[in-house]
């Protein structure tokens, strides 16, 4: 627990520039006094060499799949459903004089403006995983949004694996306490999402980051009055998803669920309007 008389507290941001690390950034800005926003520029390195360990069919598997996302111009209709549905703080950073951007969240500029900037809290959110040296650097805690319910679904792409295993009563988001672990952190707070009927894949993490968001703010704020506590995760529930999983079967196995459940909507409203 963390405890205490409320005071003023130094808060850096970790994160991404994505519409989504955007959103998440503009939100607790908004709601919390905020020193430094830390975003990480450097491109994502594919695992490739995970997913060849896994075997050849399981390499062509996740190869397929990179450019059955390229030929339908996935990235375009991420940014579009993320940015129609995130609305205005989804595209750009409102606090730019607080922004400082680096090659790498673990790296040596980062680690250098938290040096200087000596914060209680830091706050991640979408970055790759922060390691000890970066973790330590903050006086009291470090605190993460995952955008998928832990810890039933942990790691990667956890607002994608409720939809392939029809658990959509698990999409939403957890603010944990960030450690070294992935996603295994004690918990602040967990909020479910909705799917909503035409939802695609990118809109309903959309949903999961906007509760996610909202939820942040509302445990860093504990954290700044001394009043946070949190409840350890039960590891043995669930299973921690990694990058390598991500291969053509899911994916098509998501979207046709998605299809579907579209389908039945459609005839639900063509059911209504026929009456």
């Amino acid at each position: 627990m963390v405890a205490g008389q409320p005071e003023q507290k130094r808060i850096v941001i970790l994160t991404r520039d994505g519409p989504e690390h955007r959103y998440v950034a503009n939100m607790l800005c908004a709601g919390l006094a905020i020193d430094r926003i830390i975003v990480d520029r450097s491109a994502r390195r594919t695992r490739l060499r995970r997913a060849v360990r896994k075997g050849l069919v399981h390499f062509l598997g996740k190869a397929t799949r990179a450019v059955f996302l390229k030929m339908i111009r996935d990235d375009e209709a991420r940014t579009r459903s993320l940015e129609s549905l995130l609305g205005q703080k989804a595209q750009t950073f409102y606090a730019s004089d607080r922004i400082v951007y680096v090659e790498g969240i673990n790296g040596t500029a980062s680690l250098e403006v938290l040096r200087q900037r000596r914060p209680d809290a830091i706050l991640s959110y979408g970055t790759s995983v922060v390691k000890d040296a970066v973790l330590d650097s903050a006086t009291d805690i470090c605190i993460n949004l995952h955008t998928g319910i832990s810890p039933q679904y942990r790691g990667t792409a956890c607002s994608f694996w409720p939809v392939v295993n029809d658990e959509l009563d698990m999409l939403g988001a957890t603010i944990h306490e960030c450690t070294s672990g992935v996603d295994s952190g004690p918990i602040f707070e967990t909020v479910h999402s909705r799917y909503e009927p035409g939802d695609d894949l990118h809109r309903i993490f959309g949903r999961a980051v906007m509760v996610g968001a909202e939820a942040y703010v509302r445990v860093v704020q504990r954290y700044v009055a001394g009043t946070l506590s949190g409840v350890s995760q039960d590891l043995s529930l669930g299973r921690e998803y990694r990058g390598a999983d991500l291969t053509i079967g899911p994916e098509l196995v998501a979207r046709r669920r998605l299809a579907r459940l579209r389908s039945i909507a459609e005839i639900s409203i063509i059911g209504q309007n026929d009456r």
